[in-house]
């Protein structure tokens, strides 16, 4: 990877915050569960909206069950991962490990923080489109036009761009007229 851009140190200055304020607070296996918990979620996301797409009639309703088998999936993993980082943070404070509790829901912030700037950043141009960013995509510029970080974040997580990119197909697949497509990097 090349050097970092001004927008890279801004994520990393937003991340950093977050693992702080993430620190401060208890439940931290909790939270830390959930967001494994989603990413493991995007891969039970992308068969079950095949699943459920196959029982559609009409493009429209395929389309409209594709997005909640994906929006199912995504629940199921969040709430699994947070049951079980829920028991296991219990355990921490009960055993007197608040500690590493509270060092879990950093890295929980941290990580939920840059999945979420990362969708951000993903999502918008695909929703959006290039052309309605330009003047973003243009004052961006002199801060180096995009996030490096995020866009090896997004190289090494295969199943939740899929996952994107199919919510995002299918809800353009459902209302073309909503303008989306084009690309833009941030």
């Amino acid at each position: 990877m090349a050097g970092l851009t001004v927008l890279d140190l801004l994520v990393i200055a937003l991340v950093l915050l977050a693992a702080i304020g993430g620190f401060r607070r208890s439940g931290g296996a909790e939270r830390t569960g959930r967001l494994i918990g989603l990413l493991f979620g995007a891969a039970i996301a992308l068969p079950l909206g095949a699943l459920f797409a196959a029982a559609g009639a009409s493009p429209l309703a395929q389309g409209l069950l594709r997005l909640a088998g994906l929006v199912l999936g995504l629940l199921i993993g969040v709430w699994a991962g947070g049951l079980v980082g829920g028991l296991v943070s219990r355990g921490l404070v009960r055993g007197r490990l608040g500690l590493v509790d509270r060092g879990l829901g950093a890295v929980a912030a941290a990580g939920t923080t840059v999945l979420v700037l990362w969708v951000l950043a993903t999502a918008v141009p695909l929703i959006i489109g290039a052309e309605t960013l330009a003047p973003v995509t243009a004052a961006l510029q002199p801060l180096g036009g995009h996030s490096q970080l995020l866009d090896e974040f997004g190289n090494r997580l295969p199943l939740p761009r899929q996952a994107l990119d199919q919510a995002v197909s299918t809800v353009s697949s459902i209302n073309p007229r909503m303008g989306f497509g084009g690309s833009a990097q941030f």
